[in-house]
């Protein structure tokens, strides 16, 4: 997805003894790779559907429809400001260029800091 080159530059500047954690919503050949070249004794959670999600995790979801997905940003931007402004909110993009377009976005929005990666 193009994070391979970000990421070698993060790993490189990193302190060598560190805590390395890798979020992602899929698991492809590109994730294998990512983790291959960033983490040691990598141990993988994964959400699993049909098991209850920790008490303090709380997922949204909010479904659009017809001419409503072309407003997907600013329903995520309002739902962010309502509900997620005290706390820490992952949100998962198709691309790295989406996450780019957000943090700004959330800035903009005088959200709290958004991280890209």
């Amino acid at each position: 997805m193009g994070f391979k080159e970000e990421v070698a530059e993060i790993v490189r500047l990193a302190p060598k003894k560190r805590q390395t954690m890798l979020f992602s919503a899929t698991f492809s050949e590109q994730v294998r790779d990512l983790m291959a070249l960033s983490l040691k004794q990598p141990v993988r959670l994964a959400a699993d559907a049909a098991a209850a999600a920790p008490k303090s995790l709380v997922q949204e979801v909010v479904r659009l429809k017809g001419s409503q997905v072309s407003q997907k940003e600013a329903v995520l931007l309002a739902l962010c400001a309502r509900s997620f402004s005290q706390g820490r909110t992952i949100v998962f993009t198709a691309t790295k260029q989406k996450a780019h377009r957000l943090k700004i976005l959330f800035g903009l929005c005088k959200l709290p800091p958004a991280g890209v990666g």
